[in-house]
């Protein structure tokens, strides 16, 4: 499917600013960009770069009224789902670039949910078996609010608080993925269903090990 895609930030930074910021689309195996282009005004040097992630990130040194825009027109394939089983390997076969997404941080506490996720989730069955087993916990046990969270509330505060947003659903999900030994990041999609559309955080199982797949934690987010 073919997408056109415009965004337009304006900012005002009061003093000069180090920026560094995910404007672009990502380039994956079911993504082609047919043409993009990015515009800054008034002009500034930019440095773009992409991490071993697939992410393309933008830095520049800013101040005053800016206008930031990018378009593009990409090829949008759809994105191959689950297999009914999987295997869930141990953490000596994984490759070495998702280690990270096995480690507790910030936002995805994993550490204080181990018993909890093995008490929960472990008896479900393969590794697939487990991560559809905690999307179907948080389908039922969370309820999507806006307006009961911020940028600072932790996976720990949605678990109390049983509400939240994409985001928080997102760090749920990763949280217990983690906690069972499984690698999960968080990443960003535009959702077109949404009215208005709008950008939506999903979590995502990096590596083909396990599967790599995007997946709304709610099943309905």
């Amino acid at each position: 499917m073919k997408l056109s895609i415009e965004a337009e930030l304006v900012y005002n930074f009061v003093d000069e600013t180090q920026v560094v910021a995910n404007l672009e689309a990502s380039r994956t195996s079911d993504q082609i960009i047919l043409s993009e282009t990015l515009d800054i005004q008034p002009p500034s040097t930019i440095l773009s770069d992409t991490t071993p992630h697939g992410d393309r990130r933008i830095r520049a040194s800013l101040s005053g009224d800016v206008t930031i825009r990018y378009s593009a027109v990409v090829e949008n394939n759809r994105r191959q789902l689950l297999p009914q089983s999987g295997r869930q390997h141990v953490w000596s076969d994984l490759p070495s670039e998702v280690l990270p997404f096995l480690l507790p941080s910030r936002f995805c506490p994993s550490d204080k949910f181990i018993r909890f996720a093995q008490r929960e989730f472990a008896g479900a069955g393969d590794g697939i078996a487990r991560i559809m087993s905690i999307l179907e916990w948080i389908h039922r046990n969370v309820d999507y609010v806006a307006g009961v969270s911020n940028a600072e509330t932790t996976a720990e505060r949605t678990f109390v608080d049983r509400a939240g947003v994409c985001r928080d659903f997102t760090h749920l999900g990763i949280t217990l993925s983690r906690a069972l030994g499984i690698p999960a990041r968080a990443v960003s999609a535009y959702a077109l269903q949404l009215e208005p559309p709008d950008f939506h955080a999903i979590r995502s199982l990096p590596g083909e090990r396990l599967v790599a797949h995007r997946s709304h934690p709610s099943g309905a987010n």
